[in-house]
C-alpha cells in the first residue's frame, strides 16, 4: 500500500479497531470454529492465538471509504479470512487476512502499510529471527525459546530506515526465510547486510509451520531455533 495515499489516519485507525474488535468476537464464536480448527492444524494453541490477537472475518465485505478515511468512492474489500493485526508502540500498520480460496492468499486492507510484524519482541534482545509469515513468528514464540526476538518480512523486502529503532540493540539476524526458490534468493539478497546470517535448511518442510507439521512436535521446533544460534557463535 503506497504511502503517498493521503489517508486521515485517525479514521482508518478506529474503523480498523472496531472491525478487528468485531473479528475477534466472531473467532471464538461458533461460525469460527472451522477458522480456530485451521489455525490448530498450522500448531498454534489457543493461548497463542490470543496473545497475537487473532480475529476471523466470516463473510466477505465491502467497507465505505470515508469510514476508513480513504479519498475516493472505491469501497474497502474485507475478504472472508482469518485476521492478523501489525500493532507496536510504533503505531498500528496492517489488517491482514489469510483467505481460504482465491489468490493472493494474503491481503493487506487498503489503508495498510508494510511493516515488520513481531518488530517489538526485538526490542528486548541482541539476537533475533526473522521469517517470512506472521504464523511462524507465533509458532517460534510459542516454543518458550526466549531472549531473542522473532519477526516476518514478505520476501524481497528491504530493511528500511524507519524501522531502524527496533535494530539498536540487535547485534545478528538468523534469516530463516521459507526453502522455495523465492525465499531462498530474497534470504541470500538481505543477508548481504552486516550481522544478517542465512539459517540452516529447515530438516523437512517449506518453513516452521510445515516442519512442526511434519513432525507434530514443538521440541523439534524448539530445537531447530536454538541450533541456529551456532551460526552466531551463542552457546
Amino acid at each position: 500500500m503506497s504511502d503517498s495515499i493521503r489517508i486521515d489516519r485517525n479514521k482508518w485507525i478506529l474503523a480498523s479497531y472496531e472491525f478487528h474488535m468485531r473479528c475477534k468476537e466472531h473467532l471464538w464464536s461458533e461460525k469460527g470454529k472451522a477458522a480456530r480448527d485451521y489455525l490448530h492444524w498450522r500448531g498454534l494453541t489457543d493461548e497463542t492465538i490470543k496473545l497475537w490477537r487473532l480475529g476471523y472475518n466470516p463473510v466477505d465485505g465491502w467497507g465505505k471509504p470515508e469510514e476508513w478515511g480513504i479519498p475516493g468512492k472505491k469501497k474497502i474489500h474485507l475478504p472472508k479470512g482469518i485476521v492478523i493485526i501489525n500493532r507496536d508502540e510504533a503505531g498500528w500498520h496492517y489488517l491482514k487476512i489469510r483467505k481460504r480460496i482465491g489468490k493472493p492468499k494474503y491481503e493487506i486492507l487498503k489503508g495498510g502499510k508494510i511493516w515488520p510484524f513481531g518488530l517489538q519482541t526485538y526490542l528486548k534482545t541482541a539476537y533475533g529471527f526473522l521469517f517470512e509469515g506472521e504464523f511462524d513468528v507465533m509458532l517460534a514464540y510459542q516454543t518458550g525459546f526466549f531472549g531473542v526476538g522473532y519477526a516476518a518480512l514478505p520476501a524481497g523486502q528491504s530493511i528500511r530506515s524507519d524501522w531502524q529503532h527496533f535494530f539498536t540493540k540487535i547485534e545478528d539476524v538468523i534469516v530463516a526465510y521459507d526453502s522455495d526458490e523465492e525465499g531462498e534468493k530474497a534470504a541470500y539478497d538481505i543477508c548481504k547486510l552486516p550481522h544478517f546470517i542465512k539459517a540452516k535448511p529447515y530438516p523437512i518442510g517449506n518453513d516452521l509451520t510445515e516442519y512442526w507439521q511434519h513432525t507434530q512436535s514443538m521440541k523439534e521446533v524448539f530445537h531447530y531455533l536454538y541450533d541456529q544460534l551456532d551460526l552466531i557463535g551463542v552457546d
